[in-house]
Parts: structure tokens; sequence; C-alpha cells
């Protein structure tokens, strides 16, 4: 098991925990989300919404984690970083 954090930029609402939590990803930390404008335009969006996770899961999971969230509509972006200092 290895950490990681997880950027997500929704258009609109989107619950990340319950997401994350049907791939038996465990949550260690989550910060609130909110909806901030973009520094230029997304998929025709001027504004998403940012959420910020810290997860905790097997590397073989992670890849699977990132196909999904390439599938997944209501994502504009997402960014997966391994954490070391942990």
């Amino acid at each position: 098991m290895r950490d990681y954090e997880l950027t997500v930029i929704t258009k609109g609402e989107f619950d990340l925990a319950e997401f994350l939590k049907k791939l038996k990803i465990k949550i260690i930390k989550e910060a609130k989300s909110m909806e901030r404008p973009l520094a230029y335009t997304i998929a025709k969006q001027d504004k998403g919404v940012y959420s910020y996770v810290e997860i905790e899961a097997d590397p073989a999971i992670i890849a699977d984690l990132e196909n999904k969230l390439r599938l997944e509509n209501k994502i504009i972006r997402h960014l997966i970083i391994w954490r070391e200092d942990r």
C-alpha cells in the first residue's frame, strides 16, 4: 500500500468519496470541494469544482483508477501524485 494525493476538477458536483469507495480505495484525508474559475477554458468550461483527497491504495488499483477517471464525463482534469513523505 502506498499513499497518494488526488486532485480532480469536475463540471459541477461530483461525489469523489463515493467514486473512490466503489474502487475500495481508503481515504486518509479529504479537503472541502470548492468551485473556482479556471485559468483558461477547458472543454468549454470556465469554472470547475476542485476536489482534493489523500488516499491509500495498491499501485495496481491506481492504474485502474487512472482509467476510470479518464472515462468519467464529469471530470475535466485529474492529477495523482505518489507521496513519499509518510
